[in-house]
């Protein structure tokens, strides 16, 4: 249960150089919770090796998408994109967004809601969610 709580982390905190070091990552209270502090350097090695091999994607599996998926925050509730924008995603699609962990090509898309009025959609699973930017947009391309 530990390294799977483990490995959820990190894919949570996917770095922007896609690869993984957990020990930059977690806190030291996460490294004894989850018992990553409790394994060999060796086996750090590896776990951070075996994560960084499955679960996030290189830089050219991105696609020529300019935006893709950087961070996962709150179970799905906020994303951070390849751009530095922040969205904060509509509750009843949190479950859709949750499960977005590695990086991912994606397009933007206004709707025609005042409370959630952009559509995030992710280009490789066809998913799509209802958000709302915390950060101003104008600095995020929008496909129309």
């Amino acid at each position: 249960m530990k390294i799977r709580y483990c490995v959820a982390l990190c894919l949570i905190c996917t770095s922007s150089i896609f690869s993984i070091d957990l020990d930059s990552m977690m806190s030291q209270k996460d490294k004894k919770s989850t018992g990553y502090g409790d394994l060999t350097s060796e086996q750090k090695t590896h776990l951070n090796q075996w994560i960084s091999e499955h679960f996030v994607l290189p830089p050219d599996t991105i696609g020529n998408s300019p935006l893709s998926l950087n961070i996962n925050i709150q179970n799905g509730r906020e994303l951070i994109l390849s751009d530095g924008s922040h969205f904060e995603v509509a509750p009843e699609d949190q479950k859709i967004s949750s499960l977005w962990l590695t990086p991912f090509p994606l397009e933007i898309t206004p709707r025609d809601s005042k409370q959630y009025p952009y559509s995030i959609l992710n280009l490789t699973t066809k998913e799509m969610v209802k958000a709302r930017a915390v950060t101003p947009v104008k600095q995020t391309p929008i496909v129309k």
